[in-house]
């Protein structure tokens, strides 16, 4: 991917922080979303694409670490290029 299109998309790092922020590594961060329909947190893979599995049991770690009585949404909006999920309550699914 060309750095053009890096600065362009809203999640490639250095993500602008307008949000609270719980986590940040070289794999993932964790922050809130900044939907005002949302105001969830929100695990995102920093890289463009899927995670492979040993990616995803990492973030299913960080985010048991950071929410133990939370888990993921289980669907995420298409139009960004980067890996997320919604971080929610176990109780609302």
């Amino acid at each position: 991917m060309s750095a053009e299109k890096n600065k362009k998309c809203p999640l490639c790092p250095p993500v602008e922080r307008k949000t609270e922020w719980k986590h940040e590594d070289e794999i993932c961060f964790i922050c809130r979303c900044d939907d005002p329909k949302c105001g969830k947190f929100m695990i995102v893979l920093k890289r463009h694409g899927e995670p492979t599995e040993g990616e995803l049991l990492y973030l299913q770690r960080v985010t048991w670490w950071f929410f133990p009585k939370r888990r993921w949404r289980g669907y995420r909006r298409k139009i960004l290029s980067h890996w997320h999920e919604h971080i929610i309550d176990r109780k609302d699914i």
